[in-house]
């Protein structure tokens, strides 16, 4: 019996022993850290940045980047290369973001996503870009920002979003949602390559605007402002003109907070869309000298001078996206399909057709707080 039970242990120590051989924490495994995807004429062009471990200096505190690439007719198919390239098996639960040509996106997104969706150590939150066709997405990753390495310039541009405001972002998790609940659309942020000072540098500037899934057209930096105000988003730093008497100033508003409310209202026989746009800001330059709104009757008659142009040019926005791309980027399907589920059923297959029809007013509100109230002009009055 204790012979028994001697070989019992025995056995049950091997196993475990071969089992711990086998088995391989993540830290020693490569680590994708950037990821690209480009289109081939047979199928797709995966690009990764790996993190592989150890031997990157003499102590070993380092790890070796690399590049690694993979070509296959499908997504899933070239991603499957990667170990034969590795030798060993890549870990893709520290992805933060992925780089996907315009090309691509123009044809269609769906069989991108759709492996990365189903694959479990993909984070949902993962951040999706697009590289403008004039760059490839391996471009976008072997590009050198200076001194800082490129995926960390794109990781700390998106999670500082608000500072710039002129893109935006989307994970995956968001951009499928969005597909499958139908009433929106998807914008997904734009990034591209500058020549400043001699060097190459990674730039988020702008948007990809999505219908069906397939990339239908782009927003430069300032349409993308317009876009975040409309969806109740900051939009950094926004440039007014302002007239005071004979004298015109460019005066810069340093957005805090924007709130958006959508009204659906049925008037006759036609629906009507009603947006408020309101905003909370700081005056942060005024650039003529000559004009002074520490007064406050100068402040409120910039108030209506500002709140009237905004108007104005997003509701030219509105009307520019309605008109040439007829996809919903601000999301109006979905409040009409809260407040009329039953007439919404029966729109939504042709949804953006109606959408693009339809009425919209824009009523916007800005609320002037800080210092601005009394600060005065540089300059000695005559």
């Amino acid at each position: 019996m204790k012979k028994a039970i001697l070989i019992y242990f025995t056995i049950s120590i091997m196993m475990l022993l071969t089992t711990s051989c086998d088995y391989k924490p993540i830290e020693e495994m490569p680590m994708i850290i950037g990821f690209g995807v480009d289109p081939t004429q047979e199928g797709y062009r995966l690009t990764a940045k790996v993190i592989s471990p150890g031997g990157g200096s003499e102590d070993g505190g380092e790890s070796n980047q690399i590049f690694i690439q993979s070509s296959g007719k499908t997504i899933f198919d070239a991603a499957r290369d990667f170990i034969m390239k590795e030798g060993q098996k890549v870990f893709w639960g520290q992805l933060e973001y992925m780089v996907i040509n315009e090309t691509i996106a123009e044809k269609d997104i769906t069989e991108v996503l759709d492996f990365f969706s189903r694959d479990n150590e993909i984070r949902e939150n993962l951040w999706l870009l697009i590289s403008v066709k004039e760059y490839t997405a391996e471009e976008v990753l072997q590009t050198s920002l200076s001194e800082k390495k490129v995926e960390f310039y794109i990781t700390d541009a998106l999670k500082n979003i608000d500072a710039v405001s002129k893109y935006t972002t989307m994970s995956l998790k968001e951009f499928s949602n969005i597909y499958l609940s139908k009433g929106k659309d998807q914008v997904l942020p734009l990034v591209t390559i500058e020549t400043s000072l001699g060097k190459k540098r990674v730039i988020l500037n702008g948007g990809s605007v999505f219908k069906d899934n397939k990339s239908i057209g782009r927003l430069n930096g300032k349409e993308m402002q317009k876009f975040r105000m409309l969806i109740g988003e900051n939009a950094g730093i926004y440039v007014f003109d302002y007239k005071e008497g004979g004298n015109e100033s460019k005066v810069s508003l340093e957005i805090g907070e924007v709130k958006r409310k959508v009204i659906i209202k049925k008037e006759e026989k036609q629906f009507a869309i009603k947006v408020e746009v309101n905003i909370t800001g700081v005056v942060g330059e005024i650039t003529n000298n000559k004009v002074n709104m520490s007064k406050k009757e100068k402040l409120d008659d910039f108030k209506r001078q500002a709140e009237k142009q905004l108007k104005e040019e997003l509701e030219r926005f509105i009307k520019k996206i309605q008109k040439d791309y007829k996809s919903d980027i601000f999301g109006f399907g979905e409040v009409f399909k809260n407040k009329y589920p039953k007439a919404f059923k029966e729109l939504e297959d042709q949804w953006n057709e109606v959408y693009s029809s339809l009425p919209v007013d824009v009523e916007v509100k800005i609320d002037i707080t800080g210092t601005a109230l009394t600060k005065q002009p540089f300059y000695k009055e005559d």
